[in-house]
């Protein structure tokens, strides 16, 4: 990932050093774990030589201490100072793109829905780090009720997010902007990637069904004024089994603007087992016909059509068993 390509072009020509070593415990997450550490300050890198057993080779050998190791390493990750400029490494990472989580319509939530929102803005700094790193998320008109639910719920956590009470639009200034929103224009993969700054609504509808709040936000902020793209994201055309929680969303952009993958195999790979559920339903409903079969009504679906579906949703015979509980399923030749 980048965070971990950057340290380690940063290593050879800053420091000279050809490998590394780490203990066990700095490597949970990779060698990208790691280099969000580097980049936060939880750790540093150290010249110093380890023996040890290598882990794996690239994008820099790596490799964690042990007395039998056969192994060298040149470089040691430590916790406190070290040798390396993390100024320089921050420097390096890339400003865009910039995923910015906005709290203007914070107040409009209930506790329940707040306590979820905050959740789901921890969960997307842990997708945030998967690709690059904390410097590419912003939450912005946060208010002070949110600072204390977030410290309440991650206690001590280390994390360079920008979290300000100020608006999103100075962040937005001579860059490519975009909004996400359910009810914005269907956006292609090429048009997602060539977006620098996303602005996503911190909106969560636990207890409330209010329609449209994305659209409000966007003028609120007198977006529209600057005519900036509405988007949405769909599978196969429909909204239908989209996740809709603000860390999937996150994860789904991350995996196409950085991962590059496609947007469909994206949002497959971020459904939750209710999302595909609700999808399954979906395409069985659009591909089925409901028939009466001596006074009983039957869902009819051609078996190459049904066949497909559970191909591309990956689903089982346990939630097809779910999807069609209130009807029987005949499928046809």
């Amino acid at each position: 990932m980048i965070a971990a390509s950057l340290l380690a072009s940063a290593l050879r020509s800053e420091l000279g050093c050809n490998s590394l070593c780490a203990p066990g415990r700095y490597l949970r997450r990779g060698l990208q774990g790691l280099a969000v550490d580097v980049l936060i300050g939880r750790l540093s890198i150290a010249r110093r030589r380890c023996v040890g057993r290598a882990v794996f080779d690239a994008p820099i050998p790596v490799i964690v201490p042990a007395s039998d190791g056969t192994s060298e390493a040149d470089c040691f990750a430590v916790e406190g100072r070290g040798d390396l400029d993390v100024e320089l490494l921050r420097s390096a990472m890339p400003k865009y793109p910039l995923l910015i989580i906005d709290l203007s319509l914070w107040d409009k939530h209930s506790e329940v829905e707040k306590k979820e929102l905050v959740e789901q803005i921890i969960s997307s700094i842990g997708y945030v780090r998967e690709y690059l790193w904390d410097g590419n998320l912003l939450v912005s008109s946060a208010p002070s009720g949110f600072m204390e639910l977030f410290n309440r719920y991650a206690p001590g956590m280390r994390h360079m997010v920008h979290i300000t009470s100020s608006s999103p639009l100075q962040f937005m200034e001579g860059a490519r902007p975009a909004v996400l929103d359910p009810y914005g224009d269907t956006v292609s993969e090429g048009e997602l990637r060539g977006v620098d700054v996303l602005l996503i609504g911190g909106i969560v509808d636990k207890e409330r069904k209010i329609s449209n709040e994305t659209f409000s936000l966007y003028r609120s902020l007198g977006l529209d004024r600057d005519e900036v793209p509405r988007y949405k994201l769909t599978l196969w055309g429909s909204r239908v089994g989209v996740p809709d929680r603000i860390n999937k969303i996150v994860k789904i952009v991350l995996d196409v603007v950085v991962g590059e993958r496609g947007l469909d195999n994206a949002i497959l790979a971020a459904q939750s087992n209710k999302d595909r559920l609700q999808r399954l339903i979906h395409e069985l409903q659009v591909r089925g016909r409901v028939i009466n079969v001596d006074g009983e009504r039957r869902l009819a679906i051609n078996e190459n059509e049904l066949k497909d579906i559970i191909s591309r949703l990956g689903v089982n015979e346990k939630v097809l068993r779910r999807a069609t509980r209130g009807i029987k399923l005949l499928v046809e030749d």
